[in-house]
């Protein structure tokens, strides 16, 4: 599904919510938490609709979870884009989506530790039709059309060079977009690494191929990484700073890293050495 004009983004003002207790109260007296999450592979979802939720995000959450004594865990889905918006409106308490975290986000809520790093990659028809390696090449097609999740950081990206509206075709998710650029509605899809070679392993997409070599998103000469994470309201530092006492020490360890390698997470997409940038977000 197509959402959206070109330039349009995701809504992310909310009235404020009048507090009682604070969300680790509650939650640590009850035992109870809710999670939303955007049905996205490798991240949250449900490989059917009746399959319980899995995915590297959701299968960290409930180790943590476990630790911090947490009994039961509700799933929410929605749209990715309605994320944060649902977060802040307090219909959920935590974000469990291989969130981003970027100065923007970070102006309306705050994050865990990262779990994983990764950069962009690119899916286009089996051959490269038109032939494109580089960000920069799109930009000098005459018509070359790039897909992107509604609301993702690639599409905040992907503004950064300039590209006419009409050549950004926003979609409400990865299937979504998988589906207009086999349609012929996009060249080329624009996501996460990880995301994209999921989609290549689990819905036999023959057709089409990513681009290997691609450069990704290059900020004054150097590659752009992106770290992924939990995202929490600013005002439950106190629920995020639980989490991350027992996540911290938690990821690299032998017991995260077979946890998540079905879903295609190695050492390779370990945080390591996370720029002062992103620690500066999580104090």
């Amino acid at each position: 599904m197509r959402v959206g004009s070109p330039l349009s983004n995701f809504p992310n003002k909310v009235g404020k919510v009048a507090h009682g207790p604070s969300s680790w109260d509650r939650i640590s007296r009850s035992g109870i938490i809710k999670v939303g999450y955007a049905n996205e592979a490798p991240f949250s979802y449900k490989e059917k609709p009746y399959s319980p939720i899995t995915g590297e995000s959701w299968e960290i959450a409930k180790v943590i979870f476990e630790k911090m004594g947490i009994r039961q865990i509700d799933g929410i889905q929605t749209e990715f884009w309605s994320l944060i918006p649902k977060l802040l409106n307090r219909t959920y308490d935590m974000i469990a989506a291989g969130f981003y975290i970027t100065p923007t986000r970070f102006k309306e809520i705050t994050f865990s530790y990262p779990t994983y790093k990764n950069k962009e990659s690119v899916l286009v028809k089996r051959g490269n039709p038109l032939g494109i390696k580089t960000f920069s090449d799109l930009i000098r097609h005459p018509f070359g059309r790039i897909a992107v999740i509604f609301g993702s950081v690639t599409a905040s990206h992907i503004r950064m060079y300039n590209l006419p509206p009409s050549r950004i075709i926003q979609y409400a998710d990865g299937r979504s977009a998988v589906k207009g650029l086999r349609a012929g509605e996009a060249d080329m899809f624009a996501s996460s690494g990880i995301s994209l070679n999921e989609i290549l392993h689990h819905d036999g997409t023959a057709n089409l191929e990513i681009i290997q070599g691609f450069e990704g998103f290059v900020v004054n000469g150097q590659p752009m990484v992106d770290y992924g994470a939990f995202g929490f309201r600013k005002e439950d530092l106190e629920l995020r700073n639980q989490f991350n006492h027992h996540l911290k020490p938690f990821i690299g360890t032998e017991e995260h890293l077979h946890l998540v390698a079905p879903f295609g997470f190695s050492r390779e997409e370990l945080p390591g050495d996370i720029p002062s940038t992103i620690l500066k977000m999580l104090e």
